[in-house]
């Protein structure tokens, strides 16, 4: 004959009239956490653009950030080739600006490069702070009355088409909002 489970528990098990665990609580810490250094890379990210790059094909390079290219030979994997017209955006590791020495591509926004003979009789420098006020539009005067589409990487290709990267505007955006606020002189 088959064995039926028992409908109630055969045993019962009655709680402790003692705590068996004595600790007593604390609030402090049982162990120290690590200090750390404050990073060395600024937390606000940078621009993001829609400039060409490598992919195994045009929807594969508009979907990845692989990276950015001038041409085929400028894609790390032989398999990828570069590819224009990008509707995604990806953020650029490196701010590059023209100018006489750093410290003249650091304070003035004059045009983006990639590398010297772009700036020719400049030089191109890289890691330049995130400080042009350029905006897109078909005049200056449209550019600088909205913040709505920022080419903050001076590159004309962040721009919607037929539209020009301004960079000499004299509004202030906020790089996240769409607020333009006369420049005080």
């Amino acid at each position: 004959e088959e064995e039926k489970p028992s409908p109630s528990p055969t045993s019962t098990f009655e709680p402790s009239p003692s705590p068996t665990n004595l600790a007593v609580p604390t609030i402090e810490p049982m162990t120290i956490a690590p200090v750390t250094d404050a990073p060395a890379f600024p937390t606000v990210s940078l621009p993001l653009t829609k400039r060409p790059r490598c992919g195994f094909n045009w929807k594969d390079a508009n979907q990845n950030c692989y990276g950015f290219c001038r041409n085929d030979a400028d894609c790390k994997d032989k398999k990828k080739k570069c590819f224009l017209g990008m509707n995604y955006a990806c953020p650029v590791l490196a701010l590059r600006r023209c100018g006489t020495d750093y410290t003249d591509a650091n304070r003035n926004c004059r045009s983006f490069c990639e590398v010297d003979t772009d700036c020719f009789p400049q030089k191109c420098f890289t890691d330049v702070e995130d400080i042009c006020q350029a905006r897109c539009g078909n005049t200056w005067e449209e550019a600088n009355g909205q913040c709505e589409n920022q080419c903050r990487t001076l590159e004309k290709v962040d721009c919607p088409e037929g539209q020009q990267c301004y960079s000499e505007t004299n509004r202030i955006c906020s790089k996240f909002s769409g607020v333009a606020t006369t420049k005080v002189a």
